[in-house]
């Protein structure tokens, strides 16, 4: 319930010593400055960034809302090592308060079954963001060389963003977490090729269903794991380069490559709440 959940916040910022929030109405901060609590502001996302790129209106209500809570939170802490160096060249004002805590992801590996060859997964539907529209562009390079690739497209789709009508793509739409994970076991590549990715809490999804997994530079997931040249995309534009990749990794799948290369405990919830607990300590 809505107004249940807000009135709980209310209470909280009476007897909480640290406030941790993912953002707030502006009279929730003028409550917090009045009873100077400290703030931790957990950055998933960079709204104003995010709005330039997939196009979106954004009100300008909201877009001071992020710069006040930016500017009044005693620690930012991003949900990647790498989106954190991201967030401090573009806000280099909050460096000395940005701080990180790996998403926390559950991986535990599914069985192997039947693959469909030359299957390829995305998530974010056509959010331009994702970029999806190239690996589209991609895939129709190697249908023309004979590949037969098909293309399952997770997530919303929206108006006016990436076309995504080809003959081989299929939108999936929202599912359940069952028949995701049921359909992904099918797939061959997971695919993320987004411009900017703060994690990108779908490479567990992948990993665990024992997916290859290609991901742009932009991704911050790359942080928990060991990767090679093929299994990163260094220009999400280029569509060269990611069919290229696409095709050396329907020939020489990484998913247990990169699976074991993530120290497991590390990367655990558990794990993450005791570094943001660390955190709130700290301050």
């Amino acid at each position: 319930n809505r107004i249940i959940k807000r009135l709980e916040r209310f209470k909280s910022l009476f007897y909480s010593v640290v406030i941790i929030s993912g953002g707030a109405s502006e009279l929730e901060f003028k409550l917090l400055r009045l009873f100077r609590k400290k703030i931790i502001y957990l950055m998933h996302g960079c709204l104003w960034y995010e709005a330039k790129v997939n196009k979106f209106s954004i009100s300008e209500n909201s877009l001071k809302k992020e710069s006040l809570i930016m500017s009044a939170s005693n620690a930012i802490v991003c949900v990647s090592e790498r989106y954190s160096e991201w967030v401090k060249k573009e806000h280099p004002q909050y460096a000395n308060k940005i701080k990180f805590v790996n998403n926390g992801i559950t991986l535990n590996q599914r069985p192997l079954g039947q693959k469909e060859q030359y299957s390829i997964a995305v998530s974010g539907g056509n959010r331009l963001q994702k970029n999806n529209g190239i690996i589209c562009k991609a895939l129709e390079k190697l249908n023309a060389m004979g590949y037969n690739c098909n293309m399952y497209v997770f997530g919303r789709m929206y108006e006016n963003n990436d076309n995504l009508s080809y003959p081989f793509v299929h939108i999936m739409g929202h599912l359940n977490k069952e028949e995701y994970y049921n359909a992904l076991d099918k797939i061959s590549l997971f695919v993320l090729n987004s411009i900017l990715e703060s994690f990108g809490l779908v490479v567990a999804d992948a990993l665990n269903c024992n997916c290859s997994l290609l991901m742009s530079k932009g991704v911050g997931a790359l942080s928990i794991m060991k990767t090679t040249e093929n299994d990163v995309i260094n220009d999400c534009s280029d569509v060269d380069e990611i069919a290229s990749k696409i095709l050396y990794l329907f020939q020489n799948p990484n998913s247990a490559t990169l699976y074991n290369s993530i120290d497991s405990e590390d990367v655990s919830e558990k794990n993450s709440y005791l570094k943001l607990k660390q955190i709130v300590n700290e301050i």
